[in-house]
């Protein structure tokens, strides 16, 4: 038989020889690096930090670092920033704003706690942007921004859980992506009857904030992420990677 791939030798040390160096500056020796064409789904360059020498596994068995689990498709990992694209997709879709509706960023929001009306949560950003429309929300990462479109506040209306679950959804977070590899697992979306399920306790307001800037309970493998991007893109195809 005859194997053909679409991993570009020179691309895949290229950026594994980039990333490790990245990674030993922060002091980090952990991490997943793929590169897929959103065109057709062609993957590029996939890799793990630490690597291993396929010649001796044996001597990998018992490595903490785990460098013989594939995280592209293994791991599940909170997004982070990574998933407000998707949520600006969804508030644009679902008309909670326009291109052109501005929310201000002071640096932080301060709602009231359901459980003790005399007191205050405050939910961050990591810097004050001023005034903010989604263009330039996505351009400067602004977590409050995403906290409104996502859960709402004061006079903006926001998406609200079950929305956000139904475009995490519509984005295939919750299925595997079919990749020809082994051991793949799809994303865990989190709602308000898990939580009670889990733990017995209400979904707050709190928890909607947090996942709508990819903090929380809601994770995803670095494949299933980089899939959903690759289909805004690409203008909204999905493919088999």
């Amino acid at each position: 038989y005859t194997l053909t791939t679409n991993i570009d030798r020179e691309l895949q040390e290229y950026f594994y020889t980039r990333m490790k160096r990245e990674l030993d500056a922060l002091g980090r020796d952990v991490g997943v690096g793929i590169a897929m064409n959103p065109q057709n789904g062609e993957v590029l360059a996939l890799f793990g930090v630490p690597g291993y020498d396929a010649s001796r596994l044996v001597e990998y068995l018992d490595d903490g670092a785990r460098p013989l689990f594939n995280r592209a498709v293994g791991g599940l990992y909170s997004p982070g920033s990574t998933i407000k694209p998707l949520h600006a997709v969804a508030a644009l879709e679902e008309g909670v704003v326009t291109p052109i509706t501005s929310i201000f960023s002071a640096g932080y929001i301060r709602v009231s706690s359901p459980n003790n009306p005399g007191y205050s949560q405050i939910f961050r950003d990591w810097a004050a942007h001023g005034w903010v429309n989604v263009r330039s929300a996505l351009a400067v990462s602004s977590n409050v921004y995403f906290y409104a479109v996502g859960g709402g506040y004061e006079k903006q209306k926001g998406l609200g859980i079950g929305r956000l679950k139904k475009w995490w959804q519509e984005f295939r977070l919750d299925k595997k992506t079919g990749i020809d590899l082994p051991s793949e697992v799809s994303g865990f979306l989190p709602d308000p009857e898990w939580k009670k399920n889990m733990f017995d306790r209400e979904w707050f307001q709190g928890d909607t904030y947090n996942v709508s800037i990819g903090q929380g309970d809601l994770l995803v493998t670095p494949l299933g992420l980089l899939s959903y991007i690759s289909a805004i893109a690409n203008g909204g195809k999905f493919y088999r990677p």
